[in-house]
């Protein structure tokens, strides 16, 4: 059982330190494009369509935080209907 323990610390430690290198890596290279702007954007002004401002521009980590609440609420819901969903 230590021996296990172990070999899970020494993946985990290595797992963490090239995490850490390909951090250091991005923050040198700078902030890279969304696909939004790296390939629509490049389509939508080569067919004529300028890029303009969203409807609801939201600053952050907003956005990714409202999808994950949204995910986690929906499926505690789908997990408490599970058998009355998918029951005979």
């Amino acid at each position: 059982m230590k021996r296990l323990i172990f070999v899970f610390a020494v993946i985990f430690v290595m797992a963490a330190g090239l995490l850490g290198l390909c951090v250091a890596a991005a923050e040198e290279e700078g902030a890279w494009p969304g696909v939004d702007v790296a390939v629509v954007g490049k389509y939508a002004e080569k067919y004529g369509r300028p890029p303009r401002p969203p409807l609801i521009n939201v600053e952050g980590d907003a956005l990714l935080f409202a999808f994950t609440l949204a995910g986690t609420v929906s499926g505690f819901i789908f997990g408490y209907n599970w058998r009355k969903l998918f029951s005979k």
